[in-house]
């Protein structure tokens, strides 16, 4: 029982990433929205700590055997040109690799593997992990019950050193990701930080520069002691979603880590996906 509580929760968790509304995606390319967020992002001001582009495809109604999964993952590997040595973990539990520390005990590239196959329930999840600053997770999932039968195939890209060839990392993600489907969808989010605490009066005005670089207009915001959190919609990016009858293709967030003594700012389309 415990076990399909998580895989549950890790179905909505996809569910809140690809939403399950209307979705308006304009003829325009991927990378020309990746473009408006980095410019964005330098318009910020703020030093960077993370991007990551996130491409998933949703496959209704397949279910993928665990020897199937094995060729697919197989094949991203070799598309996505990951490199290092490959550390196999067969028949683990359900494994979440963003709620995972182990990725910090290993020094050079590094390819772990993780495998888990059961009565109704399949899952790779591949962590590549390489030196220059990059950390690329691969999750074939799959699930069968009398309920429900899907698949996912996911592709997410964090670096930490450099943002400049994200356009092409994501460019690369969605060419992978092609020969499975064309119900591909996904998110790029920038994490930048500032030294010291902003006032709530400096944090005001770097949003407002960078919704008029985006020509964003308010749609919601959320707003306590400990962050500040906006959902806007700007004409220039494309990948929109329907959020309570209104669209949304951009949201901002701020937050001050007082352990580190910085100011956290996070720039994502249409919605931002990882933990702030």
């Amino acid at each position: 029982m415990k076990k399909l509580l998580l895989i549950l929760l890790f179905i909505i968790s996809l569910a809140l990433i690809r939403p399950s509304v209307a979705i308006f995606q304009d003829d325009a390319p991927f990378n020309e929205d990746e473009m408006k967020i980095l410019s964005a992002f330098e318009k910020s001001g703020a030093q960077l700590a993370e991007v990551s582009t996130y491409k998933s495809l949703q496959l209704d109604n397949q279910y993928i055997e665990i020897e199937e999964m094995e060729v697919i993952i197989d094949d991203l590997i070799s598309q996505l040109n990951l490199k290092g040595e490959v550390i196999h973990y067969d028949n683990t539990e359900y494994y979440d690799p963003y709620f995972s520390d182990e990725t910090l005990d290993f020094d050079g590239d590094t390819i772990l593997i993780r495998r888990n196959e059961e009565d109704g329930y399949n899952q790779i999840t591949v962590t590549a992990l390489e030196e220059i600053g990059s950390i690329t997770t691969i999750i074939v999932y799959s699930f069968n019950s009398s309920e429900i039968k899907e698949s996912y195939i996911i592709i997410d890209i964090v670096k930490n050193k450099g943002y400049k060839d994200i356009v092409e990392l994501n460019k690369k993600s969605i060419k992978a990701l092609e020969p499975y489907g064309n119900d591909i969808e996904g998110t790029i989010a920038m994490v930048g930080f500032y030294p010291h605490k902003k006032t709530e009066e400096e944090t005001k005005g770097i949003i407002k520069d960078i919704s008029l670089v985006l020509k964003a207009s308010v749609i919601e915001e959320v707003q306590d002691e400990a962050y500040n959190s906006i959902t806007l919609y700007s004409p220039f990016l494309t990948n929109t979603i329907e959020y309570q009858n209104k669209k949304v293709n951009l949201q901002l967030a701020t937050r001050y880590n007082s352990y580190e003594d910085r100011t956290y700012i996070w720039i994502a389309s249409p919605l931002i996906s990882n933990t702030y």
